[in-house]
């Protein structure tokens, strides 16, 4: 089994969110790094070869990124694509598990 692939399995088990809402969710962890480094918008945006507008639109979860752009962003962030996407995974499966309560409650 390659590294990638339980990765995979765990997202399959999760249910749906929705495109809007995983999105969201990547704007959040790439919100968090920047902050993290203490980069504005404008210099992530630099770092990564990009717009301004770009790191707000995907910051605000209305971006669908593309590999190429999202692999620009964690090189801006100076983080793995790897641990940038496992940090969208916790944070998957932690928004997908408040869902399932919120669901279970009803």
């Amino acid at each position: 089994m390659r590294s990638g692939d339980s990765t995979v399995k765990n997202l399959i088990a999760v249910p749906s969110l929705g495109e809007t809402a995983l999105l969201l969710l990547l704007g959040r962890v790439v919100y968090r790094y920047r902050e993290k480094l203490g980069l504005l918008k404008g210099d992530l945006a630099s770092r990564a070869k990009l717009t301004t507008a770009d790191i707000v639109a995907l910051e605000q979860g209305e971006w669908d990124i593309d590999i190429v752009s999202l692999i620009a962003i964690s090189k801006g962030l100076q983080v793995s694509l790897n641990e940038l996407m496992s940090v969208f995974e916790e944070e998957l499966m932690h928004a997908a598990l408040q869902s399932q309560a919120v669901f279970e409650d009803r």
